[in-house]
């Protein structure tokens, strides 16, 4: 049993070092060439940062007589579909439940209604200067 162990200690060993060797080294890679830092590779790197959309004042508030509503304003997410997602209680996973458009000045407000330990998030989507941004604005609690 020994032996066996051994064996097969030593051919992992040696099939580790064939695999490194096999691995270029800095010195012996290809100098990169010019059409490979074209604009079409740096988009991807622009497209990762984008900036999050600037949530003023997004909040929920109640009307009264168990009724709430989402309201705020998204100056960067004008004339666009926001979305208000529910979940059913703070471990669960948010999901669409209604949408609003915005104004021309990005102001929006959505009524809506829950039980117990719902929670609620607004949600503007991704557009071509912004990225995808959502703000918890609460859940319902017993009061």
């Amino acid at each position: 049993m020994r032996m066996f162990r051994t064996i097969a200690a030593v051919a992992a060993l040696v099939m580790a070092a064939t695999m490194t060797s096999l691995v270029a080294s800095p010195s012996t890679a290809a100098a990169p060439s010019a059409d490979r830092f074209s604009a079409s590779s740096a988009a991807p790197a622009a497209k990762a940062a984008l900036p999050r959309h600037k949530m003023k004042s997004v909040r929920g508030v109640e009307t009264g007589g168990g009724k709430f509503a989402a309201l705020g304003k998204i100056p960067t997410f004008k004339n666009k579909k926001v979305l208000l997602r529910k979940a059913v209680s703070k471990n669960k996973p948010f999901r669409a439940y209604k949408s609003a458009r915005t104004n021309g000045k990005g102001k929006f407000r959505i009524a809506f209604d829950g039980r117990i330990g719902n929670c609620f998030e607004v949600v503007a989507a991704k557009t071509p200067r912004n990225a995808r941004t959502a703000k918890v604005i609460g859940c319902i609690i017993p009061g």
